[in-house]
């Protein structure tokens, strides 16, 4: 009989804490008006913001003090809020204390007249804060402010003609797109990536300065699509501030590759070299010409090579990002080399040593001849398909070896008995005769058409560590080679190699 109380009970308590709550919820936020700007707590902590002016003010000029006095007590005025003088159109100058943490979004968007505010430093922007504030005419963001959040913050600010950045590692997506006015920009050398099209439309830009913070001595910076109407001028300003840099140990080597006539060059490799020709850093530049490894001993020297180009060698004295390939001739038809390998084989399979850490066949299996693309493979957990087929010591190339093919030896598109694909010519001292050819294949499942037109895909031995159900391939078409890894589960050609011993 005592449950049904019991019950009762449980029930007009919970009734009790839910009304509490909806009360809590409900409860107005704590606002003051002074000097007729509206200021807010809704946390009732000594912390307030900036919520917006008062009903029927109207001023040109404001200040926003670093606290206030509520009931005798000093309050940290700590942000402006989301959208708090959006839409103004007669505030003309606004002063920002240091005590200010955060501006919220479209807090100052569309105020037409604005033609002159401060950023505080270490102070969070959000999204489209200055938006359309179509008067404003410099900003200078000072040292200690923090550009890791927002984007499109000055988007539309058609007057501004002079931005100053003296800190910072990010530039937000559209940060200063359509500041159609912008004359001169002055970044630091230690900003890493710039958004998206976050200078885009910026048509009149004639001045970029990348100037030294001290906080590095090398550059290192990341462009997202369009973002610059002009990358040769931004890359020249990179390039001009790299030349007073001096580099260490550890150092980040960047930069862009290009031709003579300000192409960028994809599928360039450089590598750091020491005296002894042993290769330490390298990489090979992606479609838009950039590259990027560690250093590893400011006394050697870096290599650019790109087929069709002359090979140029600097000296890693200065830092540098720009760098220029000149055009040289090369044979349009692919012909066997005579030299060290017709007549080698195992197995009855013919190979040839580009002086390589591994000897490369002529043929793909399943293949008789170099332009035959021959029979196509899944990766397979249990057995290597190149040893399965051909016995001995024959196997399916590694990552390791795929790089080592790219890196070393010059790739040149062309045709094979009227088939597509690459001859790849030893740059090894003593084997520069040396040379396989690597054909095309059309009919991938799958991944097809990864590339567009012609295009090659080779199997490795090599499983990602990451995701396992990936191997790496090598992948090329008449623009591009790299290797990366990909779905194990498409069929593709297979190239085997064997050791050097035999």
């Amino acid at each position: 009989m005592k449950k049904p109380f019991v019950l009762l009970w449980i029930i007009l308590i919970l009734q009790v804490c839910l009304g509490s709550v909806l009360v809590a919820q409900t409860e107005p936020v704590r606002t003051v008006n002074i000097d007729g700007i509206i200021y807010a707590n809704d946390s009732y902590n000594h912390s307030w913001s900036v919520r917006s002016l008062a009903d029927g003010v109207k001023k040109t000029h404001i200040v926003i003090p670093d606290s206030i006095l509520v009931d005798g007590v000093k309050n940290r005025v700590y942000s402006v809020s989301t959208g708090a003088f959006e839409g103004n159109t007669d505030i003309q100058t606004v002063i920002l204390p240091d005590s200010l943490r955060f501006l919220g979004s479209m807090a100052f968007r569309n105020c037409t007249n604005l033609r002159q505010i401060n950023i505080p430093r270490r102070c969070f922007l959000t999204d489209r804060v200055f938006e359309n504030c179509t008067s404003l005419e410099d900003i200078e963001i000072p040292t200690g402010f923090n550009l890791e959040n927002g984007s499109r913050i000055f988007t539309g600010c058609t007057s501004l003609k002079k931005v100053v950045m003296k800190t910072g590692y990010y530039i937000g997506r559209r940060f200063f797109y359509g500041c159609t006015s912008l004359e001169e920009l002055v970044l630091p050398s230690s900003i890493e990536e710039i958004g998206a099209e976050a200078f885009a439309g910026c048509n009149n830009l004639k001045k970029i300065t990348i100037s030294h913070t001290g906080t590095s001595n090398y550059l290192f910076l990341s462009t997202g699509e369009g973002a610059f109407p002009d990358m040769m001028l931004f890359e020249k300003a990179v390039a001009d501030a790299a030349a007073h840099e001096s580099l260490k140990t550890n150092d980040i080597i960047s930069g862009v590759v290009r031709d003579a006539d300000g192409n960028p060059i994809n599928m360039a490799y450089v590598k750091e070299i020491d005296s002894e020709g042993r290769i330490f850093g390298n990489d090979l530049t992606a479609s838009n010409g950039k590259f990027s490894f560690r250093l590893n001993n400011p006394a050697n020297r870096i290599e650019f090579y790109s087929m069709g180009y002359e090979i140029v060698n600097l000296p890693i004295n200065t830092a540098y990002y720009l760098i220029n390939l000149t055009e040289k001739p090369d044979t349009a038809v692919f012909k066997p080399s005579r030299k060290k390998q017709s007549s080698k084989s195992h197995r009855g399979h013919e190979y040839v040593d580009l002086g390589l850490s591994v000897k490369w066949a002529t043929c793909n299996i399943g293949a008789e001849t170099p332009d035959n693309p021959g029979d196509l493979y899944v990766w397979d957990f249990d057995d290597d398909v190149a040893h399965v087929k051909w016995g001995g010591r024959w196997r399916m190339p590694t990552v390791d070896e795929f790089r080592e093919l790219c890196l070393s030896c010059t790739w040149s598109w062309t045709t094979c008995n009227n088939v597509y694909g690459y001859r790849i010519t030893s740059r090894m001292p003593g084997y520069e005769e040396c040379s396989i050819f690597l054909p095309v294949c059309d009919d991938y499942s799958g991944l097809f058409p990864f590339y567009i037109g012609p295009n090659g895909q080779y199997q490795s031995s090599s499983l990602s560590s990451d995701y396992p159900s990936s191997c790496c391939i090598l992948i090329f078409n008449s623009e591009n080679v790299n290797w990366g890894f990909y779905s194990r589960n498409f069929t593709r050609s297979v190239r085997p190699v064997c050791p050097k011993n035999n």
